[in-house]
Parts: C-alpha cells; structure tokens; sequence
C-alpha cells in the first residue's frame, strides 16, 4: 500500500516548482536578489546568509515583507573575504 506522500503513488501535471535552476532562479542583471538566491550564489546556507545580513555584513533592504540583498554587496562580501585570506597567508 502507498502513502499519498508517495512521488510515485502523486502524478503531478502542469505544475510549477518553485526550485532554483541551473542559477539558482535569479536573473544575473537584477540589482537586489532574496536571501535564498544569494545563498545559492555564495554557495552557504540559507542561515548563514540571514546571519550575515542580520549582522549587517551584507548590504539588505525591505521591500514590504521581503527582505533583499543588494547584489554588489554580495561582490564586495567576497572580495574582503579574498583579501582577508590573502593577508592572512603573506602574514605566514
């Protein structure tokens, strides 16, 4: 016997899932992405994303409800991580 919970025992048609693509479902021309794009793209979880945000080390606005990370500030986040590790290895 099968649970409904089942994927096979479920035939689903003509509905869209809401999951990231190959890109994480953002478009790369836009200015601001949400928390769980900019997870995606920085390759860490959804947690630490809203701890960085929350902690004001990313750069976020709220729109409504929606809280969103300005895509430079994702850029900049990288690259103080880059040359923190860079002047941390030339300190050896």
């Amino acid at each position: 016997m099968r649970l409904p919970i089942d994927i096979g025992f479920v035939e689903i048609e003509n509905v869209k899932i809401n999951q990231p693509g190959p890109n994480g479902g953002y478009d790369e021309a836009s200015l601001m992405v949400s928390v769980e794009q900019a997870a995606f793209i920085l390759g860490i979880g959804r947690t630490r994303t809203f701890e960085l945000v929350m902690s004001q080390t990313i750069t976020s606005v709220k729109i409504g409800r929606r809280r969103l990370i300005v895509r430079r500030s994702l850029e900049e986040f990288v690259q103080r991580l880059v040359a923190a590790q860079a002047s941390s290895s030339d300190d050896r």
